[in-house]
């Protein structure tokens, strides 16, 4: 599989559809599926680069702000990865095991790209009782920087998704990010699916930003934002419950309610920590 993109405007601009001239992105992969009656796998490797020549648009990480607007220099990263999706009968039901990993290079403006991820997930699913439950554990994470003068950015970029596809409630991005998974998933018929997750998420390191937003999304916006941390690394504690109802082959509505209880990290920008989200979502397909 190969890409090559300029993204264009949209996610937080009300004007979007143009094009991102300044920023390109490059992206190829090749997977080796494994499929019989058993078990079903897909091991891939990947290469991504990403370059962001926007003038004018102020970087974010753990600099001071002088230093930040003085760099001017683009942003070209490469990321390297690999990653491996199975699943397998095992007893009664079926276990599932996700092992992904990048490393990233390349420059930060003046300073060195030196930054890694990897994220680990399994679990288990019973067939044959009501409700076919499925519970799964996951662990994240995302590179953080310990140093503000150095000339080197040890903090995982992840480029240009859109923040709702990693965080349903997106206070956080993937950088300077662990986060501690539990999930169950019940199905009490074929249109109803009952989702329930909990995330223990922590700064990778203390001395970075409290990150979030997502990628760039206009010209004049960097896309993420970061928050001081304080010097601490609790950053919440989020419960959150969706409920999908399948109308039709082409039609999903989802019901999602979350609480974040904030942690140190959140106390120290803002005085009541708690916060919650919650709405209701359809999907149509055409």
């Amino acid at each position: 599989t190969g890409l090559v993109a300029f993204p264009t405007k949209g996610a937080f601009s009300l004007q979007g559809m143009d094009t991102l001239s300044h920023v390109q992105f490059g992206y190829i992969s090749g997977s080796v599926p494994n499929v019989n009656a058993e078990k079903a796998e897909l091991t891939r490797g990947f290469a991504a680069y990403y370059n962001d020549g926007r003038k004018g648009v102020l970087k974010t990480d753990n600099r001071p702000a002088t230093v930040r607007t003085a760099d001017t220099s683009n942003i070209s990263i490469e990321t390297l990865g690999a990653s491996y999706v199975g699943s397998k009968k095992i007893g009664s039901g079926k276990g599932d095991l996700v092992l992904w990993g990048a490393g990233q290079t390349g420059t930060w403006g003046n300073q060195r790209q030196q930054a890694y991820a990897y994220a680990l997930e399994s679990g288990y699913q019973w067939k044959n009782v009501a409700m076919k439950p499925w519970l799964r554990m996951g662990y994240f994470t995302a590179s953080g920087d310990s140093q503000t003068g150095d000339n080197t950015h040890n903090t995982f970029f992840p480029m240009l998704p859109s923040a709702r596809n990693y965080a349903r409630f997106p206070f956080y991005a993937e950088a300077n990010l662990k986060d501690l998974m539990g999930q169950i998933i019940l199905k009490p018929s074929s249109k109803w699916t009952v989702r329930w997750d909990y995330h223990d998420l922590q700064l990778a390191d203390s001395h970075d930003l409290w990150y979030s937003g997502s990628g760039a999304f206009d010209n004049m916006n960097f896309g993420y934002s970061g928050r001081p941390s304080g010097g601490r690394s609790d950053l919440a504690k989020l419960i959150d419950l969706s409920v999908d109802y399948q109308v039709n082959k082409t039609t999903t509505i989802t019901f999602y309610s979350s609480y974040a209880r904030g942690g140190s990290v959140v106390r120290n920008s803002f005085k009541s920590p708690d916060s919650t989200l919650n709405y209701i979502e359809l999907q149509k397909k055409f």
